[in-house]
């Protein structure tokens, strides 16, 4: 079964990965009929996939019984040692799947480290923003007590000199206004430190995100190419594959070639297990009316 794998360009902040699969392999049956059940056994299993036999057996099960249960018939049956084996060939198209998993998985995390960036500077600039509005709060206060306090000593000194009561008065503003001033130069010291650690966390955050482009342009040239590979292929007395994003893909993948193993052709329909064609991320797990309708056409209802 031949299928067309293809990937969207990356963007900042989105990693949108599409694949769509694509071509056709016909398959021709002479008023074939399909003989059930029939008999399979799990063959070789490249390590590389890294999948183990229970898994592998798992996914088979699944993919037989969207068959039996669609039908009510009992259509395959897992029988060590006998021919039909379901083997898993690695080479060059799972290769590339399995490079092209782990860098988008270097994406996805410098991606997560730009977010986490972004939200600690965001966090810090409302911080700052407080600080520096309660900062110039208290600065518009001092401001003016220091010239309600100047204008007053002003007058007593026109006027000679203050007598006793005003001047420990005005003894007493005045070490509250030093005092003010004090805590106003603390307070300023520490937005100043604010503004350095944004500042430092903005350049921090630019390089993340200049690193992060970098790896998108490389990941779009390695992988936003068009290919058309076989990702499933059935050879009449074994079944290969080839290639699988994950176990959810891979077991339609199984479906289908288990459907072919039946003598079904494809079928129309982008959702149909037997469509020659799996495009995008797939979602659903279903026989459809034309599986069916094919199913009937070649096994009889």
């Amino acid at each position: 079964m031949r299928y067309h794998y293809g990937m969207r360009k990356v963007f900042l902040y989105v990693l949108c990965v599409t694949l769509i699969f694509g071509g056709v392999y016909w398959y021709r049956f002479a008023e074939s009929k399909c003989r059930v059940p029939v008999l399979y056994d799990i063959g070789d299993i490249d390590p590389r996939f890294n999948i183990s036999k229970d898994e592998v057996r798992d996914a088979l099960s699944t993919a037989e019984s969207l068959w039996e249960d669609a039908t009510g018939k009992n259509l395959f049956t897992y029988t060590p040692g006998t021919p039909f084996k379901v083997n898993f060939v690695y080479d060059e198209r799972q290769d590339v799947t399995d490079e092209s998993h782990e860098a988008q998985t270097v994406l996805d995390s410098k991606q997560n480290i730009s977010e986490e960036i972004y939200t600690k500077y965001a966090r810090m600039q409302e911080e700052y923003e407080d600080l520096k509005a309660s900062y110039e709060a208290r600065v518009a206060r001092y401001e003016e007590n220091l010239a309600a306090y100047n204008a007053e000593v002003s007058e007593w000194n026109s006027k000679g000199g203050a007598p006793e009561d005003a001047y420990r008065d005005l003894a007493s503003r005045e070490r509250a206004l030093e005092s003010e001033s004090k805590e106003l130069n603390e307070r300023a010291q520490k937005l100043n430190d604010f503004t350095e650690a944004l500042n430092e966390l903005s350049f921090k955050g630019n390089q993340v995100v200049e690193d992060y482009n970098k790896d998108v342009a490389w990941y779009n040239t390695m992988f936003a190419t068009e290919r058309e590979f076989t990702q499933g292929e059935y050879h009449g007395d074994a079944i290969s594959i080839y290639q699988f994003d994950d176990m959810t893909e891979l077991k339609k993948v199984l479906a289908h070639e288990l459907g072919h193993a039946l003598s079904l052709d494809h079928v129309e329909g982008a959702a149909s297990i037997m469509h020659d064609v799996m495009e995008g991320a797939f979602s659903g797990f279903a026989l459809s009316s034309f599986d069916i309708a094919e199913y009937n056409r070649v096994c009889g209802e």
